[in-house]
């Protein structure tokens, strides 16, 4: 299976995107590249807790907190404490 992901261009009109941050949308292009990684059934990111996916991503605790706000605002993400789903 390639290890590479597609994104729709759609996105470029999506509106939601005007509501994040460059950096909340760089957390979920990293989400969508980590569960293709992972194969993730469902898009369930077991196990992945924001210290751990501040490590992976190279960003600070902080940052992926208020990235997971932004994005579960907008409705991209649904997060628990030890999984996010896309």
């Amino acid at each position: 299976m390639p290890d590479w992901v597609k994104l729709h261009t759609d996105l470029l009109d999506n509106p939601d995107v005007s509501e994040i941050s460059a950096e909340d949308y760089r957390t979920f292009t990293f989400l969508i590249m980590l569960a293709r990684r992972e194969e993730c059934s469902e898009g369930v990111l077991e196990g992945w807790t924001a210290t751990r996916l501040a490590y992976r991503f190279r960003q600070t605790e902080e940052q992926i907190i208020v990235s997971r706000a932004a994005l579960e605002r907008i409705g991209w993400i649904t997060w628990t404490p030890d999984s996010v789903t896309i």
